[in-house]
């Protein structure tokens, strides 16, 4: 009810998009989204860049009325993430830069909305140097696998509202942290 953007994810598939539609009819009937105090925006998810799914998804979007903002191609690099629990704005630019590249329209699309920054923070700027080394350098840092539902705690900082805002967003697409977890190293 506060929002002030949504994205909602769609594959390409018939039945994801059928479902969005019922999304999209749902969340227009709220008020703020029906006064215009809330954007709605479609981001088309696991697209293969070798198929048409992309331009069916922007024409379903245009069907919808809704700004098509951006692609994301499917890739193991986010689960690679997920696994250690980064992002890819945390990866070193030489493996997740054409993903990193994806992500620009979908920043732009927020960035009047959330008051972004123009630009993220470089690697060579101090403090987001500091940060990146620190969370590379970690030996002790434990592995976990999404399916167990142990999220280490350093997972949890990327929610603190004084992390960079691309970690932030980023944490928004990933895997839940357990809440069990959570609670029990309280």
């Amino acid at each position: 009810m506060t929002a002030d953007a949504l994205l909602i994810p769609v594959c390409h598939s018939v039945f994801d998009r059928e479902s969005a539609t019922d999304c999209v009819a749902e969340l227009r009937q709220l008020p703020r989204v029906a006064s215009g105090r809330c954007r709605i925006g479609v981001v088309g998810m696991r697209i293969d860049a070798r198929t048409r799914g992309e331009s069916v998804l922007r024409a379903w979007a245009e069907e919808q009325g809704l700004p098509f903002v951006g692609a994301l191609r499917e890739t193991q690099a986010y689960v690679r993430c997920a696994e250690q629990g980064l992002t890819i704005f945390d990866m070193p630019p030489a493996k997740t830069q054409a993903d990193v590249d994806q992500w620009q329209p979908i920043l732009d699309w927020l960035r009047p909305v959330m008051a972004l920054p123009a630009t993220r923070a470089q690697p060579d700027e101090p403090e987001a140097m500091a940060a990146h080394t620190a969370r590379r350098e970690s030996p002790n840092r434990p592995r976990f696998s999404p399916s167990t539902a142990q999220v280490p705690l350093d997972v949890l900082e990327r929610h603190d509202p004084a992390s960079p805002w691309w970690r932030r967003l980023t944490g928004w697409f990933s895997p839940a942290p357990s809440r069990r977890r959570q609670l029990r190293d309280v």
